[in-house]
């Protein structure tokens, strides 16, 4: 039996092996009309009551929209803790965009308290990025842009949010997002991609690199559309020669992950397959083990096959390319030669239809065939002499 005084009790009637939990005070109280319960604690009965006291005006505070100062984390603190909430949830990569993200932009800011970051706070780390530059792949020079403040914004919502309460029962310290803002308008640029006619040449370009697991690795990313991480773990143990495809699937005793947490099994084309068997009788047929190891055994690194791709693009006059538009290049392939949007979803990883679409570039064939009508019709020169023009691609 137990008997509950001021919303107090302890447990008793436990075993031997209980003690320690019957020790300390345990309350159970109601505030407007809700149940709350749980241990104080503290084995002093006094102290207990102090705790409790404290709870309950903490309560009353969340309830009309108040915080405790002592219970906010500071910047640095709430992302660390975030980092911490994080592992082995999303990617090991997508953790540290936003670790670097914020630790490098926001550092002016980390050891405020994150209600503190309130509109203009976030207006001056956006005009700060928006006035310097960063340093990208071998030390190149790149100027920020919108995209980029968005994107930090976007971490900096990521981190505060997780410490947002979503309920009466939730402990976490804020009531709502310290600040509002919207998203600067971004102008979108020229997007590079390679479209299929252009595909045998930009191979052999790539195949000049001197070390050929670019080529590997590239054609993998081409043909199966991978992500360049994906590539760069590719293990010949998701190979299936008998089926003639390749399984895309995390492993977690390699810390190997996919970004959607789920395996997709995509079929290889008799070139890609021919090619891969090549590169396997090369290694000796091995039955397990990375595709592309380093001379450590280990995966090339983030960005491995971003010099030689723009180094490939800018001799065919393709701008603005670099790895992840290869998944692009294939979505919009397997689109212009009649691919059901599911199967290339299937075939993506994508969970959303519309996340496919937005890899997909649309030539505009139909109004290329009406700006030769209409030219034609005006009596304007143009090669185009037949009104049924075949517009090949």
């Amino acid at each position: 039996m137990r008997k509950i005084v001021g919303g107090l009790y302890r447990n008793v009637g436990l075993k031997v092996a209980d003690k320690g939990r019957s020790a300390t005070w345990h309350f159970q109280i109601k505030f407007r009309g809700k149940p709350y319960s749980g241990d104080t604690k503290h084995t002093s009965h006094e102290a207990a009551k102090k705790w409790l006291a404290q709870y309950k005006d903490n309560l009353a505070d969340k309830g009309v929209g108040l915080i405790t100062q002592e219970s906010i984390p500071n910047l640095e603190k709430a992302l660390d803790t975030w980092c911490k909430s994080k592992q082995g949830q999303v990617v090991d990569s997508h953790i540290n965009d936003v670790r670097t993200a914020i630790m490098l932009h926001c550092k002016d800011y980390l050891g405020s308290l994150i209600s503190e970051i309130t509109n203009p706070v976030v207006e001056a780390i956006r005009s700060k990025f928006l006035s310097t530059s960063g340093s990208g792949y071998h030390g190149a020079i790149l100027t920020h842009n919108e995209g980029g403040a968005n994107n930090v914004v976007k971490h900096l919502k990521s981190v505060i949010r997780s410490n947002i309460s979503t309920s009466m029962y939730d402990n976490r310290p804020l009531v709502e997002m310290p600040f509002k803002i919207e998203d600067l308008e971004v102008q979108e640029s020229l997007k590079g991609i390679v479209w299929p006619e252009q595909v045998p040449d930009f191979l052999v370009l790539v195949r000049q690199s001197r070390n050929p697991h670019v080529y590997t690795s590239i054609c993998l990313m081409l043909c199966l559309g991978l992500r360049e991480d994906e590539a760069l773990c590719a293990r010949w143990e998701a190979v299936n020669w008998r089926n003639h495809s390749y399984v895309v699937a995390g492993d977690p005793a390699k810390k190997i992950s996919t970004k959607t947490r789920k395996s997709r099994e995509i079929p290889m084309s008799e070139w890609l397959e021919q090619n891969l068997q090549k590169s396997w009788e090369a290694a000796g047929r091995p039955l397990t083990g990375l595709m592309l190891p380093t001379k450590a055994g280990k995966k090339h690194f983030e960005g491995y096959t971003a010099k030689p791709i723009a180094r490939c693009a800018r001799r065919l006059g393709i701008q603005n390319l670099h790895p992840h538009v290869l998944r692009a290049s294939f979505a919009t392939g397997h689109f212009e030669v009649g691919t059901e949007l599911s199967q290339i979803q299937q075939m993506m990883g994508h969970q959303s239809p519309e996340t496919t679409l937005g890899y997909i570039f649309q030539r505009p064939v139909d109004q290329a065939i009406s700006q030769e009508r209409l030219a034609a019709k005006m009596g304007l020169k143009t090669k185009v002499t037949h009104i049924d023009i075949e517009y090949q691609i």
